[in-house]
């Protein structure tokens, strides 16, 4: 999974009596109480969910606010694709034990540690792959008197790929002075790899391109300047030199305009569905997008609107004729409509629409080495067999939309075509295999 270095740095509310040495990380402020995201990315961390998400049960948190790797950045639903570490500020522990309440999954990759100055861990506890959070107790007398901290770990994705934590208490103190010095040095650790990484990427890619493109890219001039920017380390020199050695500089993309798709974010739903909320479905209520063409100018660094119909409407796989004079694309006019195959020239012209059939979708079009067109449809009707969801099988049809004709007969899914130079045709398919032996689908 592809992970984001974020680093996130909050004020710190922690809970602290004085007199009595007690610590309390219980995120009663509604904040990370000082806690950092050191590694990765979460959405709502700081959650003030009352019911579980599966069966409606009370949270088993104490007070309001609770830590949790699993809520979605809006808070309304549960996404346990997030990894990432966060981190406490240090704690002077004067007493060997530390009481926490401990939720989520219970895997290797999902656990909250008491970790030592140098980082080593020397105590966790996990969940027990329950919404509940449960009481630990853990104990600690060799790190009496010596600064420690707390580390969420959260290297999981699916089910119970999460952790929850809530009323860290110990008898101790915070450091603030050493909190900072140690967040500070996680920083700069997370640079240096994050830089490591990015500088050796970089460094294949535009070796790449100096072998595909000699003469046309300037492969020896960029790695001159990429070996002066990895002994500097300035991660935002490096991100800046990474645009312009592989997307200003590219040979694949300076010389023409690139066209993309902007929209709205699908709402998530089985794979099988395709994202086509077919108007006639069981799910038909999940669309809810719409979008726009857009051209990308790299030589120029400018971005314009090709074609944007409006509210409610959507655009999806975009393909170029042979002729680079038209496009070929499907387009939803809003919940009621189905996607249907249009036309339109290359500066948003001349729009033609080729298919109209109703409660049926066309998609995936892409045009034909003899100026047909070749598409997914669901016009064969058809369902999933472990739900009602409705499959697309291969058509073609002429360039005005005559003689649509079906070409693909398989029982599920036929899509995502794209021609080969031979003038073959690649695309995917699945199906179930041997469902009774196990999950595969192939």
């Amino acid at each position: 999974m592809k992970r984001l270095w974020v680093i996130l740095l909050y004020g710190m509310g922690v809970t602290l009596a004085a007199r009595s040495g007690a610590v309390r990380f219980d995120f009663e402020s509604g904040d990370l109480q000082g806690w950092e995201v050191v590694e990765g990315a979460f959405g709502r961390l700081v959650s003030d969910r009352t019911k579980e998400h599966h069966g409606g049960a009370p949270y088993t948190k104490v007070g309001t606010f609770f830590l949790s790797t699993l809520e979605s950045a809006d808070g309304t639903r549960p996404d346990d694709r997030f990894e990432g570490v966060i981190e406490s500020p240090v704690v002077v522990l004067e007493s060997p034990e530390v009481t926490l309440r401990v939720g989520g999954g219970k895997g290797d990759g999902v656990y909250v540690a008491l970790c030592t100055l140098d980082g080593r861990e020397v105590a966790a506890a996990r969940g027990a792959n329950s919404q509940t959070l449960q009481a630990h107790s853990l104990s600690v007398p060799a790190c009496v008197g010596q600064p420690v901290f707390f580390r969420v770990v959260d290297r999981a994705v699916g089910s119970w790929g999460h952790i929850t934590l809530d009323h860290v208490s110990c008898q101790g103190r915070v450091d603030a002075q050493a909190s900072a010095r140690r967040f500070e040095a996680r920083r700069r650790e997370v640079a240096r790899v994050g830089n490591t990484e990015t500088v050796d990427r970089l460094r294949a890619g535009i070796r790449e391109l100096g072998v595909g493109f000699p003469g046309r890219y300037p492969a020896a001039a960029l790695l001159q300047r990429l070996d002066a920017l990895d002994a500097d380390g300035d991660a935002g020199a490096l991100e800046a030199f990474a645009r312009e050695a592989l997307v200003r500089e590219n040979p694949l993309l300076n010389p023409t305009p690139v066209l993309f798709v902007t929209r709205k974010q699908y709402r998530p739903d089985h794979h099988n569905t395709a994202t086509l909320f077919v108007s006639c479905e069981l799910n038909a209520r999940s669309y809810d997008t719409e979008g726009a063409f857009k051209i990308l100018d790299v030589g120029r660094g400018t971005v314009t609107t090709l074609f944007a119909p409006g509210p409610g409407v959507t655009m999806r796989d975009p393909d170029l004729d042979f002729a680079g004079e038209r496009l070929v694309f499907a387009m939803r006019k809003g919940p009621q409509d189905d996607y249907h195959i249009y036309t339109m020239t290359v500066a948003g012209t001349d729009l033609r629409q080729l298919t109209s059939a109703q409660g049926v979708a066309d998609v995936d079009p892409v045009w034909l080495p003899d100026g047909g067109i070749l598409f997914s449809a669901t016009r064969e009707p058809k369902y999933c067999m472990c739900n009602r969801h409705i499959m697309c099988n291969l058509y073609r049809m002429e360039a005005d939309g005559a003689n649509i004709h079906q070409i693909g007969k398989s029982t599920l899914f036929e899509g995502h075509a794209s021609v080969m130079p031979d003038g073959r045709i690649l695309y995917d398919r699945w199906e179930y295999v041997d469902r009774n032996f196990g999950d595969a689908q192939g």
